[in-house]
């Protein structure tokens, strides 16, 4: 998805106050020492309209290059302090919103791989019953930031669920195989999705913004999506673009595994293993 994104902008605003997003990503590259990867985003004016969640960059007052991010306009809600660099795993991240709590650390939760996470001394949480800027009737975009082309997410996505209305933790949407100890994803949780909840399988190669919760809302894709067999219950070996040897490396495309072009004496190695 590195120059193409999912978008839709919602017939009605919703519930502003208490929502669940989550979704299964596997990273293509790093981000920049001034870019981030945005993840989800609803831009706006101010910080009651405008969200970013992003794999952060390096740039930033304390920030750390690979943290994930919730920023409005012109604030940080907070960085984490685990940092995504594992380029071959396949991440669960489930941003919880409940700004009706009363204990301001209740008010958002997000989880990694079924784990709570920690947040950097930035974290900022909302006043309680706060208007965060997801359910607006304002445009809503997967994979991108909306108007900026510098922050498309590289990668692939898979099994992301939006419920408008409801805050689910990540044992909801995951759970450890008993066998393995890996963290999977549940294909069919019982959630309730709510007017502009929604399930994006990203399984139909003829219409990947296909919303399979039974609500229709639908997104409208921009640029080239791809199904893909590397998947977070069929997780491919990768080639690492880490290790990319030449001075002009080749490119590599759909999730790295498969590579563009390449010319004499150019080389890429092989990442194995599972998420």
């Amino acid at each position: 998805m590195a120059s193409a994104r999912l978008s839709r902008t919602p017939g009605s605003e919703t519930n502003r106050k208490t929502w669940t997003w989550s979704a299964w990503i596997k990273r293509g590259s790093l981000t920049s020492a001034s870019n981030g990867q945005t993840l989800w985003n609803c831009e706006g004016n101010n910080a009651n309209d405008n969200f970013i969640f992003q794999i952060d960059g390096g740039s930033g007052t304390g920030g750390a290059t690979d943290s994930i991010g919730l920023h409005t306009y012109g604030n940080d809600a907070f960085r984490t302090t685990p940092l995504l660099r594992d380029v071959n795993a396949w991440y669960h991240i489930v941003l919880a919103l409940d700004t009706t709590q009363a204990t301001a650390t209740d008010r958002i939760k997000l989880y990694v791989n079924g784990t709570l996470q920690s947040y950097s001394q930035e974290a900022n949480f909302p006043s309680q019953n706060y208007n965060m800027g997801i359910n607006r009737n304002a445009l809503h975009c997967i994979g991108s930031h909306g108007t900026n082309a510098n922050y498309y997410f590289d990668g692939l996505m898979a099994h992301i669920h939006f419920t408008d209305g409801t805050a689910y933790p990540a044992s909801t949407f995951g759970e450890t195989d008993a066998t393995t100890g890996i963290w999977k994803p549940k294909v069919s949780p019982s959630v309730t999705y709510g007017t502009n909840g929604y399930f994006l399988k990203m399984d139909n190669s003829a219409n990947m913004g296909l919303d399979s919760s039974g609500n229709s809302n639908n997104f409208t894709t921009s640029g080239t999506i791809i199904q893909t067999k590397d998947t977070p219950s069929n997780v491919f070996a990768t080639l690492n673009p880490l290790n990319l040897q030449p001075s002009s490396p080749p490119t590599l495309i759909n999730g790295n595994t498969s590579v563009s072009a390449i010319a004499d004496n150019d080389n890429v190695s092989t990442t194995l293993g599972g998420s």
